[in-house]
């Protein structure tokens, strides 16, 4: 009987620290469930908020727009409207003024979410949120006036503030801004759409809750309705500022990552020094002029023509596949080949440049003249000691490419397409 009584107490033992166990797992995953919240509280409170306070003040605002119509009527009383023609009409009237706010929201809102989308995109989502949140609260703050006994504003106020709030995005930009944070912060797919299940049911249910509450108090004054609307409001603008941060999202700062340049202005800048790229062509073709006789300046122009329209042909060829096997992971990893590209070029160029120097390709040849001289000599044939020279009259001096194009000119005593036989021409100039 001890012994049951013992094994009995253990037996209780184990219970006692499964159940313990079991607590602390709870209270485990609750709190890394709460430290996993972010943008879910925002919809809760700010759904919460608007369904309450709109379903305490749309009696309010359907006498208001009796009142528009049947102020200075005797007869019919917009608290308690017994009249059938009376109900239709003002439900008509009350139709196409909410029509009229809807408008008045859904023009700008439209430029507005397209405008902040993108911010919102490069930049982070917090500012939006805190803007939407902004803007129905001063939404709300006008349809407050309308409503008071005190203020009483005209009903077409609710307009002037359906366009300021449609600038700021007006409620449809927190959900988008909330479920875009998600995607910001969620690498993992499958559980991006879970954590987006989640995001829209709480959405559902606190609308939901919303109503029911305001029907259980249906008595309340609508003033006060409308400060527990906007009080939910105020709850949602401090937790966005304590909570959420104000940083690109993860596939932002991917995509930040594949280029050199972190600025907008650095795009501009880049196009600016490539408008200078134009002046390559130019200068070959100067160059090509100083090295190529005159007589072959046709033939080489032709040979550069059809040497760039290869390179045309070559460059979409070998680029398109580059890009299309490279997109997905680097997109500008083709514009990095080019740049290679386009520095090997550079350095051949500096190299030609030097070695052009090098060999007086371009300075100017100036001769000493005897003016005497030239004038006994007018009329008789050119030779080694007059103005004309040929590369025997320099035995001893190494010729470059610019002396040998000179003679080559110099020394042309037919037409441009003389005989090939004409044993005066030197060859050793020729571009081929």
């Amino acid at each position: 009987m001890l012994t049951n009584i013992e094994n009995n107490g253990e037996k209780s033992d184990e219970t006692d620290k499964s159940i313990v166990e079991h607590m602390k797992k709870i209270l485990h995953d609750t709190r890394i469930y709460l430290l996993s919240l972010t943008v879910e509280p925002i919809c809760v409170l700010i759904y919460f908020g608007w369904v309450f306070g709109n379903t305490i003040q749309s009696p309010g605002l359907y006498r208001r727009v009796c009142e528009i119509y049947y102020m200075d009527d005797p007869n019919v009383d917009c608290y308690h409207i017994d009249k059938d023609h009376v109900e239709n009409n003002v439900q008509r009237h009350a139709s196409l003024w909410t029509l009229y706010n809807a408008l008045a929201y859904l023009v700008p809102a439209i430029f507005a979410d397209t405008i902040l989308g993108a911010y919102g995109d490069k930049h982070g989502r917090k500012i939006n949120i805190l803007l939407g949140i902004a803007g129905i609260a001063f939404s709300e703050f006008g349809y407050m006036l309308t409503l008071s006994d005190s203020v009483h504003t005209p009903y077409w106020t609710t307009l002037v503030f359906g366009i300021f709030t449609g600038a700021t995005g007006y409620i449809a930009l927190i959900p988008v801004s909330c479920n875009a944070y998600l995607a910001d912060i969620t690498a993992d797919p499958d559980l991006l759409t879970i954590r987006s299940g989640i995001l829209s049911m709480i959405q559902g249910f606190s609308c939901v809750i919303g109503g029911y509450s305001a029907a259980l108090v249906g008595n309340i004054a609508i003033a006060k309705a409308m400060d527990v609307e906007l009080a939910t409001y105020l709850l949602a603008l401090l937790y966005t500022l304590w909570r959420i941060p104000q940083r690109p999202g993860i596939r932002e700062l991917e995509r930040r990552s594949r280029g050199l340049a972190k600025e907008d202005w650095m795009l501009y800048v880049a196009q600016f020094v490539g408008c200078f790229g134009g002046l390559i062509q130019p200068a070959v073709v100067s160059y090509i002029v100083q090295i190529v006789p005159y007589e072959e300046v046709g033939r080489a122009f032709s040979l550069f023509g059809i040497g760039a329209n290869f390179a045309y042909i070559i460059t979409n060829a070998i680029y398109s596949p580059i890009y299309s096997a490279t997109e997905a992971w680097f997109p500008g990893f083709l514009f990095i080949i080019i740049t290679a590209i386009q520095a090997i070029a550079g350095l051949a160029m500096l190299w030609v440049h030097f070695k052009s120097k090098s060999e007086g390709i371009g300075k100017p040849k100036e001769q000493k003249r005897d003016i005497q001289k030239a004038i006994s000599e007018i009329g008789s044939e050119p030779h080694e000691d007059g103005i004309f020279f040929t590369h025997n009259s320099r035995p001893d001096k190494h010729l470059t490419i610019y002396d040998h194009a000179l003679e080559r000119d110099q020394l042309k005593v037919d037409e441009l397409w003389g005989s090939m036989s004409d044993d005066g021409r030197e060859r050793m100039g020729s571009f081929f």
